[in-house]
């Protein structure tokens, strides 16, 4: 009798453990479910939006070791609350010297991808309607725009490399198409 219950035990443990069983049934309908596809996957080498053509220069990485290489300090935060494939990419201009830096980060968990958007700190945001499931433009930021916005299991960060109001509306009819991308 107490192997049938450790076993019992052990058996629902792994259900739990893995997504295929779970011990309260219900309606999903209107929960968003996180999505498989890696960032690179998404948004290719070479790929162009609105004119602007991803640099085939980038950098894509899945573990702290190569996150730290690109970023000072903060690898450990987004690998450890969740970020398994981080893509930093740029894209270009086709026509001037413009262009957007990119960051995608991929989480396990939508829960993840929404305390990032929520933990990023900004100096004078407002909020973007219509652009993932929530979204804020940065205008506070001395010679750039930010935008960062979240859409299921993706945390997404795009910084403009100048800042007037032309590039303003580009940035954001830039992040509108970059983040209508993920699905």
């Amino acid at each position: 009798m107490r192997h049938s219950i450790k076993n019992i035990f052990v058996i629902i443990i792994l259900c739990l453990v893995s997504s295929g069983c779970s011990l309260f049934k219900g309606n999903n309908a209107g929960i968003e479910k996180p999505d498989g596809l890696s960032p690179l996957s998404v948004l290719p080498a070479g790929i162009e939006i609105n004119k602007y053509i991803m640099d085939k220069d980038y950098s894509n990485c899945q573990d702290v070791v190569c996150l730290a290489s690109l970023i000072d300090g903060a690898a450990p935060y987004y690998i450890n609350s969740g970020a398994n494939d981080i893509l930093f990419c740029d894209f270009k201009s086709k026509a001037s010297s413009q262009s957007f830096s990119v960051e995608v980060y991929k989480t396990n968990f939508i829960s993840e991808a929404r305390t990032f958007f929520d933990n990023a700190t900004s100096v004078n945001a407002s909020p973007l309607d219509g652009v993932g499931k929530a979204a804020r433009l940065d205008e506070g930021l001395i010679g750039t725009y930010r935008i960062e916005a979240y859409k299921k299991n993706y945390f997404i960060r795009i910084v403009s490399s100048s800042k007037d109001e032309a590039m303003k509306d580009e940035i954001v009819n830039f992040a509108r198409e970059v983040i209508s991308k993920f699905p």
